[in-house]
């Protein structure tokens, strides 16, 4: 593809096509001369078409790039043909940053998203000899505060994910054991389920020592309702078994501090977030699963409820809830919402700018290896 400067949105004209004639290279409906010498710059993509049936393996040296950098974006109205620099997979929210999309066709520094494809910025991906586009519909850019939930071990067939093993709840603790064993909270009605994991926060209490007597800043004994005031241990991610309607154990945490009734101290098990504006996908990672995933739908800007669309098998142990922001669409895929979208090692992106206003940008890109590396 020619650069955006020399394009003219004409297909025939902005497409520069070239063949072998046995003798070197030249260009489609060109004058005839040699194209040997056409570079390809870093960054930038090509297209090869085969038309002989037989398989053919082209060998290419050299080395996959594995640090973090900038990604090229056309200016508005034109188009660029980019490939994915890196040598494994990567994601399309990774690509293009959220942080570098905004639905205010003046932010001219922004990949615009739009619920109308043909007004939004578009992302084409070549893979297995198909264009597949997709645009940002602008979904969930306002969100200040991210949903979440827990689950635990698979209830269903071959420890599958049923309805029953999410949970998204709340409620006040009105006491926190403090004796040599494990912490029981006590919270009115929590309506809990053994096995879940459960977030505890607002906690506090007065400092003991292993004897379980107060103690002051320097670990002195104090007569009660002395010792010094600090952030229960309770307060963390911890998993539970539940006692009765009213009282459930933290099966990893043992108490160091007499509990403050301060009206404060809650317990969590997710939250519906703040500033949705669509259903979001989850997916569930983790617990020796594999394949649960579904819908969270989304009412006032928060998620209300979550339904189950593939149940998964072999999560024996509770895995970890996943929201997506969403708001990738695909043409020709219907209104469903899309976690993300794959971009395949080596495969060719197309990125066109329909904000006539957008400015040339180059954003960074961070390299799937630091994820690796952590």
């Amino acid at each position: 593809m020619k650069e955006p400067s020399e394009q003219l949105g004409n297909a025939e004209y902005d497409y520069m096509g070239f063949y072998h004639d046995g003798n070197g290279w030249k260009e489609v409906n060109g004058d005839g001369s040699l194209a040997d010498n056409v570079i390809v710059t870093p960054g930038h993509s090509l297209v090869l078409a085969r038309r002989n049936p037989v398989d053919f393996d082209l060998v290419l040296a050299g080395n996959p790039l594995v640090e973090s950098t900038l990604l090229e974006i056309p200016v508005g109205g034109k188009k660029l043909f980019v490939s994915n620099p890196f040598g494994v997979d990567v994601m399309l929210s990774d690509l293009i940053d959220p942080a570098f999309i905004s639905n205010d066709p003046l932010h001219v520094d922004k990949w615009l998203a739009h619920p109308d494809q043909e007004r939004a910025d578009n992302v084409s991906i070549l893979k297995d000899n198909v264009w597949s586009t997709y645009w940002h519909d602008g979904t969930n850019q306002g969100v200040v505060q991210r949903a979440w939930a827990t689950a635990k071990a698979g209830s269903g067939v071959g420890a599958s994910i049923t309805p029953l093993d999410i949970s998204q709840s709340s409620g006040l603790i009105t006491n926190l054991s403090n004796d040599s064993n494990d912490i029981i909270v006590t919270s009115s009605d929590h309506g809990l389920i053994d096995g879940f994991v459960v977030r505890v926060y607002g906690a506090r209490g007065r400092k003991t020592n292993a004897s379980k007597s107060q103690v002051d800043v320097n670990g002195d004994d104090v007569v009660d309702g002395l010792g010094l005031i600090i952030d229960a241990s309770a307060n963390g991610y911890h998993k539970i078994d539940v006692i009765d309607e009213n009282n459930f154990r933290l099966l990893d945490r043992l108490g160091d501090s007499d509990f403050l009734e301060e009206g404060t101290a809650k317990w969590s098990t997710g939250h519906g977030g703040l500033g949705y504006s669509g259903d979001v996908i989850i997916d569930f990672v983790g617990g020796g699963g594999e394949g649960a995933s579904g819908v969270a739908k989304v009412q006032d800007g928060k998620v209300v409820s979550i339904t189950i669309t593939e149940s998964g098998a072999g999560y024996v142990e509770a895995p970890e809830i996943l929201f997506s922001l969403g708001g990738w669409r695909k043409l020709g895929g219907g209104d469903t919402p899309r976690k993300d979208v794959i971009v395949p090692s080596g495969s060719g992106i197309l990125l066109e700018r329909n904000n006539s206003s957008g400015l040339a940008l180059r954003i960074p890109l961070l390299s799937p290896f630091n994820y690796l590396r952590e």
